[in-house]
């Protein structure tokens, strides 16, 4: 089968770059690491558990393991979200959803990208009304 080079895959290692994942990381961390009220939840407290295993993650294997050529649909075992019912006040039940520590990464590395993009256009959009 003859493949046209003009084609491009527009997966999430095409969007994604390795300074998304770094970035996601860090700010990851830092939220385990952080006693607010904010990130005294069920999640962050599985998350604290994790710690040690968040901490040995090298960003660059990482992003080029699975983010890169867009292969982290193949992991379920490390890209899992499970949904969940709590309860919250008296008589109210929210649902909710637990992003495995992988996944929630992968998650902040996307909000990083789609703010860096906004700013970029926002910058633009701004320069064109003076």
């Amino acid at each position: 089968m003859e493949t046209n080079n003009n084609n491009r895959t527009f997966n999430l290692g095409y969007f994604l770059k390795l300074r998304h994942i770094r970035k996601a990381y860090e700010l990851l961390i830092k939220q385990i690491e952080d006693n607010h009220p904010l990130y005294n939840n069920l999640d962050f407290r599985i998350y604290r558990q994790e710690i040690t295993e968040l901490k040995e993650l090298q960003c660059e294997e990482f992003y080029n393991k699975y983010i890169k050529n867009d292969c982290f649909y193949y992991y379920q075992s490390d890209f899992f979200l499970i949904n969940y019912v709590g309860v919250q006040g008296a008589y109210k039940i929210r649902k909710y959803q637990f992003l495995s520590p992988k996944l929630l990464l992968v998650y902040y590395a996307i909000g990083i990208y789609i703010r860096e993009t906004l700013n970029r256009y926002h910058h633009e959009i701004k320069k064109i009304f003076k």
